[in-house]
């Protein structure tokens, strides 16, 4: 009986943060470009400040393709979020900019509407269910 009750618990709390959790598929067009990574970062709320400079987020990457990529973020918590994009056109892990201008093409997850995109226009909730999300990047 014990053992039973074990079992049951284990599995209650198995299948409750699986309720709890989605997974992201980001759909990334506008590669002019096959060089280099496009690198995507996943950016909660707690991380609002730091958009869109991916510092301590989560961050896939994947090798640029001019027919466009998806990555997916796995098991995401409920809550608010924003992605950002850049193509890292040389490969150095950063998005390159000249007197603070973008020397290369970067999305996110709100409109294309401004020159640094803020939180607040690109944010997205996520909850029990799984998501697709395009971004064009520029």
């Amino acid at each position: 009986m014990k053992y039973l009750l074990l079992f049951l618990c284990t599995t209650f709390i198995a299948i409750t943060n699986v309720a709890l959790a989605a997974d992201i598929q980001v759909n990334i067009t506008g590669i002019e470009k096959p060089d280099g990574f496009i690198r995507v970062a996943l950016f909660p709320e707690s991380k609002e400040e730091q958009f869109p400079q991916p510092v301590d987020v989560k961050q896939l990457a994947t090798e640029a393709k001019t027919v466009g990529v998806s990555v997916v973020f796995k098991d995401i918590s409920t809550g608010t979020y924003a992605i950002s994009v850049v193509h890292d056109k040389n490969n150095n892990s950063k998005m390159d900019t000249f007197l603070g201008i973008p020397q290369e093409p970067y999305g996110n997850s709100g409109d294309y509407t401004s020159f640094k995109p803020n939180y607040e226009d690109s944010k997205f909730n996520v909850s029990n269910q799984n998501l697709s999300i395009n971004i064009e990047v520029h």
